[in-house]
């Protein structure tokens, strides 16, 4: 199970890089555009925010896609050594990291629907499949904590078990 969250923390954090990406370039492009053509008119300067929103929200997700991958996995190597309590935090923090993705990519669906709604299919799908994957991470969390638990409870019943019969 902690394999599995991890494996699926790490896809997550894969997915919504490379979805930013295209994202990014399209924001970056808009921006070079409307600088281009405010050169000319200066009543764009509401098109080169949004284009400027467009690209520092694509940062942010791709910052927040290596904070969900590194943490993903630092979380899956202590997963021994810590508690079920600690391996949930850790868990919960990537889940937290995982939903600002979520939000951001829904911010970037609501900018972009209106102009490209038939056209950039990934902009439509990015939120939802982003969506499924947090349930997904989230699931497995409480299962994989469950596992835990349980596999600490058994190494402390054998643990007092050969106590016991040292006496």
């Amino acid at each position: 199970m902690r394999l599995a969250n991890m494996l699926v923390s790490i896809f997550s954090a894969v997915f919504m890089g490379v979805c930013s990406v295209p994202v990014f370039f399209l924001g970056v492009g808009a921006s070079l555009v409307t600088i281009f053509i405010a050169a000319i008119d200066n009543s764009l300067t509401g098109l080169f925010a949004g284009s400027l929103m467009t690209v520092l929200t694509a940062v942010l997700v791709t910052g927040l896609s290596v904070a969900v991958l590194v943490l993903s996995i630092i979380n899956y190597c202590r997963s021994k050594n810590i508690s079920t309590r600690k391996y949930a935090t850790g868990c919960g923090v990537v889940c937290g990291l995982t939903l600002l993705q979520v939000i951001s990519a829904l911010i970037l669906f609501f900018i972009y629907l209106p102009i490209l709604s038939g056209e950039l299919l990934l902009v439509v799908l990015w939120p939802g499949i982003g969506a499924l994957f947090l349930v997904a991470m989230i699931l497995l969390t409480i299962f994989a904590s469950k596992k835990i638990q349980e596999d600490r409870d058994f190494e402390d019943l054998l643990y007092s078990m050969q106590n016991r019969s040292e006496y």
